[in-house]
């Protein structure tokens, strides 16, 4: 049986908020997921290029985007990686606002710790393999 690894890519400017996932992720205990850091929009789309992610975090306030740019943008990529919003405001419209343009999860940054980015892992990362299932058995 192989280990099954995920790689998870965070988009975040700011270090102490890299950091709180950073600590959240420890906190978990989870030693087969990768945290791949970069603090721009264009960093984060040159990485999916590359491929090997599994789950993008980004944040809405980045230095090269503006509003939902990011969020917009990240969700269309060719890889079909999910993208789960992560922001220090929890206004439901910004939350709605994400899962509109294709995020599969939001986490409220005031909130975050190891049993919600358990929850959001898991959660988003079934989904995209329940759809690339759905995908093989349908195609």
């Amino acid at each position: 049986m192989r280990d099954i690894r995920l790689t998870l890519l965070l988009v975040e400017d700011n270090p102490g908020d890299a950091l709180l996932v950073r600590t959240a992720l420890e906190d978990a205990s989870l030693p087969l997921v990768e945290m791949i850091h970069v603090k721009t929009l264009h960093e984060a789309i040159e990485r999916l290029k590359k491929g090997g992610i599994d789950l993008v975090l980004t944040d809405l306030g980045l230095p090269d985007s503006y509003g939902f740019d990011a969020c917009a943008r990240l969700c269309k990529n060719e890889a079909n990686v999910p993208v789960v919003v992560l922001s220090g405001r929890s206004d439901p419209v910004i939350r709605q606002e994400g899962l509109r343009l294709g995020a599969k999860d939001f986490l409220d940054k005031h909130k975050l710790g190891r049993e919600q980015i358990v929850s959001v892992l898991c959660h988003s990362t079934t989904l995209q393999k329940m759809g690339e299932v759905s995908g093989e058995v349908s195609g």
